[in-house]
């Protein structure tokens, strides 16, 4: 590779220009804006800790990189820990190699198998897709799908501004009447891998852009509010237990709390029976296509791994929104 070279580091070993350096590059690309302590927050908040990261430097200075962070999942009544593949990226005047990115992912996946870590899973963008399934060895789990409320119908039909007001008193009084009883639900969804959802796990995951809300006893839901194409969308990140009326609840609250000051609720992800009124988004229609993809390392429960209806899937799984 010449003047390349690709590591691995524990985010906890990072020096400050290394930090810099990084973050530098990774607004660069994704033309983003985050900060130290967002990636801090990001990468730390695990379930070890820490994450892994292959790096590729060119004469030492970081041009690329590919990050897994683990979190723990139960399967079948036991914990284990998958790894979210997630940030990868080379600046584009150093793409001198088809093979720098899976020789970054090699190294990270090398490092987690020797803990006995097997299983990975990433939503790529539409650029790295077929570079992870044709290149990297990862197969497809399966699609996510969209659900929406669309209150402010302007905001996507600009004719019908007049019917702002009617959908948004229609949804209102639906979720309200739907959500009467939401903690008696037998409608719960039980899938063989779901994120392990104790307190370190909120502590982790989600910092203060997000609002968390109890559900009864055990239950949470979890959502953020996004402006995107100036349609400012209340994202629900996650539901749990997820239910018909547990859906609908959150619902009722996001619309408590951020009355008129959204156009839309959304939800991304798999809902086995979702409320009526929270209509699926035909694929034609999506924004993005969400490749919900995998890699395994060994054999053990493969079969199960790879069915997209074994998983309790949403945003909660990944690092978007």
């Amino acid at each position: 590779m010449g003047k390349y070279k690709i590591t691995l580091k524990r985010t906890d070993e990072f020096v400050e220009t290394e930090w810099l350096e990084y973050i530098h590059s990774f607004n660069l690309v994704f033309k983003k804006t985050y900060s130290y302590d967002y990636f801090k927050h990001k990468y730390l908040g695990t379930s070890l800790g820490y994450s892994y990261h292959g790096i590729l430097t060119c004469e030492d200075v970081i041009v690329g990189m590919f990050t897994i962070i683990p979190r723990k999942y139960n399967y079948v009544g036991k914990e284990i820990t998958i790894g979210l593949g997630c940030d990868a990226f080379i600046l584009k005047e150093h793409r001198k190699d088809e093979f720098f990115l899976k020789d970054m992912a090699d190294i990270v996946i090398a490092k987690f198998n020797e803990f006995g870590i097997t299983k990975f899973i990433s939503i790529p963008n539409k650029s790295a897709y077929n570079y992870w399934l044709y290149y990297g060895g990862w197969k497809d789990i399966g699609e996510l799908d969209y659900y929406i409320i669309p209150l402010n119908i302007s905001k996507f039909i600009g004719k019908l501004s007049f019917l702002d007001c009617a959908s948004n008193y229609t949804f209102k009084l639906t979720t309200l009447l739907s959500s009467l009883n939401p903690f008696i639900s037998t409608e719960n969804e039980s899938k063989l891998f779901s994120l392990v959802r104790d307190e370190k796990y909120y502590q982790d995951r989600y910092n203060s852009d997000y609002t968390i809300i109890q559900i009864g006893e055990l239950g949470r839901f979890v959502y953020r509010v996004s402006m995107e194409d100036n349609i400012r969308t209340a994202y629900i990140i996650d539901c749990y237990p997820k239910s018909t009326s547990t859906i609908s609840f959150a619902i009722k609250e996001i619309l408590g709390a951020e009355n008129h000051k959204i156009d839309a609720i959304m939800f991304v992800g798999k809902i086995d029976k979702p409320p009526i009124y929270f209509l699926k988004v035909p694929n034609s229609k999506v924004p993005r296509i969400q490749h919900f993809i995998g890699l395994s390392v060994s054999n053990e429960f493969e079969s199960d791994f790879f069915k997209l209806d074994s998983w309790d899937v949403s945003l909660s799984n990944f690092d978007n929104r």
